[in-house]
């Protein structure tokens, strides 16, 4: 039962196919009964990306237990991240607040789903329910830079590096912004639009040579992976 007590630690940033093997748990888990178990499986099947599975597991836990916040969150998290239905993620996270309105994770990916629909008030709202969490300083980064100021921006301190390269680069700190989309990059190797970030750094810095080898990197990874 160990990976179906890992993986019902729902929203937790540090659950990730690295932490665990999702496929361990899924031999596990699809030999127990009972709904907890269940969401655990749903959640394998969303780390690896078997999503019919999923959706097929979670339509089963939500039939059995239609205010599961822990089925909600999930399910939530499968309309931003994988369809980018917002206004279904919306619709989803307010349910898993609506049994739990201090699951922070739930107001913080709302928040997200808000401000993809353009609402930013309300998403910054959410941001600020869902602090002390990492995740609610990026959110409140991008609002200010959406804002177009910068300043609020990096004061919020957002620890995503390529959000923080962005701020930086609107901010002309450009050795600061290229350390930063360095680490971006780093933890990415397949963004492409990472590397065209750092182009224009050196362009502005007047690094000719560094400029030209960050353009080939985004080259080659655009090539590949597409802009993103």
């Amino acid at each position: 039962m160990r990976a179906a007590v890992m993986l019902l630690i729902i929203g937790a940033p540090s659950l990730t196919p690295q932490s665990f093997d999702p496929y361990e748990a899924i031999l596990r888990l699809r030999a127990q009964s009972g709904v907890p178990a269940q969401v655990a499986l749903a959640q394998a099947y969303y780390l690896v990306r078997q999503y019919r599975l999923f959706e097929k597991t979670l339509a089963q836990v939500i039939a059995a237990d239609p205010s599961n916040p822990a089925a909600h969150f999930l399910l939530g998290r499968y309309q931003d991240s994988v369809l980018n239905d917002f206004p279904a993620a919306e619709a989803s996270f307010r349910k898993v607040l609506a049994r739990e309105p201090t699951h922070r994770e739930a107001h913080y990916y709302l928040g997200n789903a808000l401000e993809a629909q353009g609402r930013m008030d309300e998403a910054r709202t959410h941001y600020r329910k869902s602090q002390p969490l990492p995740l609610a300083r990026n959110g409140l980064a991008r609002l200010a830079l959406a804002a177009d100021d910068a300043s609020a921006a990096l004061a919020a301190d957002p620890p995503d590096p390529k959000l923080r390269g962005r701020i930086l680069l609107r901010l002309r700190r450009f050795p600061e912004a290229i350390t930063a989309l360095r680490a971006a990059a780093a933890a990415d190797s397949t963004d492409a639009s990472v590397h065209y970030q750092i182009y224009r750094a050196h362009t502005q810095l007047n690094q000719q040579a560094e400029a030209a080898a960050a353009l080939a990197v985004f080259q080659r990874l655009s090539a590949i992976y597409g802009s993103q």
